[in-house]
């Protein structure tokens, strides 16, 4: 470390003139020995006087950075033969993976045609279960003396009806119209349906989701 003594009339002055005394360094500092005075008319006054403090090698620092900025350069060099390497281990894959797409359309055959066996069995099992008949006899009977009682309480006459059961459905057919207006029966027969129901619950108790009873008149 270095410095460097400077009087000038001024601060700024001194400090200018010490910086361009030491060869203008990049980094240094500044000492303010004395501030100096004016007197009037330029008697008595005093010259201000500072030290200027400063690093004499510069080129030692500069030439290590220089010497990393040349390696940094040409490190990246180094990768270019890597990259080189993927390009011939990507040629011979071909030649191998050639053969194997051959043999992927015979293996996929072979599936399709299980399938279409197995379809057989399932259709005929969704055949029977259309013809199944879910209604069992003790449910079709406890029907059946319900809506006699309700006919009887209703008219003070036995009224004909038939009884056909079909999967959920169980369709009870009068021989003759219940009533005249046709609107009428069909809210009569909807409430007939449901007390019927609830009636076949208790009996079976069972909650029987999904069945249904429909009622209709042959003259309706």
């Amino acid at each position: 470390m270095k410095s460097v003594v400077q009087e000038a009339s001024s601060v700024a002055k001194a400090v200018d003139a010490g910086w361009r005394k030491a060869n203008k360094p990049a980094e240094f500092r500044v000492c303010v020995m004395e501030e100096g005075k004016s007197g009037f008319l330029g008697f008595n006054s005093e010259p201000a006087k500072i030290v200027v403090y400063f690093d004499d090698k510069p080129k030692a620092k500069e030439q290590p950075r220089r010497a990393q900025k040349r390696r940094t350069q040409a490190a990246p060099v180094r990768p270019a033969k890597t990259t080189q390497r993927p390009s011939l281990r990507t040629t011979s894959q071909p030649s191998q993976a050639a053969p194997s797409k051959k043999v992927e359309p015979k293996v996929a055959e072979t599936p399709v045609v299980r399938q279409q066996r197995e379809l057989k069995p399932r259709e005929a099992t969704k055949q029977n279960d259309v013809n199944e008949v879910l209604w069992t006899p003790d449910m079709v009977e406890v029907v059946r003396e319900w809506i006699s009682q309700a006919l009887q309480a209703m008219s003070g006459n036995a009224t004909k009806f038939s009884i056909q059961p079909s999967r959920y459905y169980l369709k009870v057919v009068m021989e003759q119209p219940l009533l005249d207006d046709s609107d009428r029966e069909r809210r009569l027969f909807a409430g007939f349906a449901t007390l019927t129901m609830q009636a076949l619950r208790r009996a079976t108790r069972k909650k029987l989701r999904g069945f249904k009873v429909v009622l209709s008149s042959k003259g309706s």
